[in-house]
């Protein structure tokens, strides 16, 4: 991946998360399929922190 890509992607990202955590956000609601949540990428200290979140 070429670094404006990754430039781009992560403006991107930075922008949504803006929206998402102002004080007058969009209502939010996900859906996690039960497999995704057995999945073990990270590790358990990992999951636990995103849920967290």
């Amino acid at each position: 991946m070429q670094q404006y890509e990754i430039e781009h992607r992560l403006t991107h990202r930075l922008k949504r998360q803006g929206i998402l955590h102002r004080e007058d956000s969009p209502p939010y609601a996900a859906i996690i399929h039960e497999t995704a949540l057995q999945m073990g990428f990270g590790g358990p200290v990992v999951a636990r922190d995103q849920f967290r979140t």
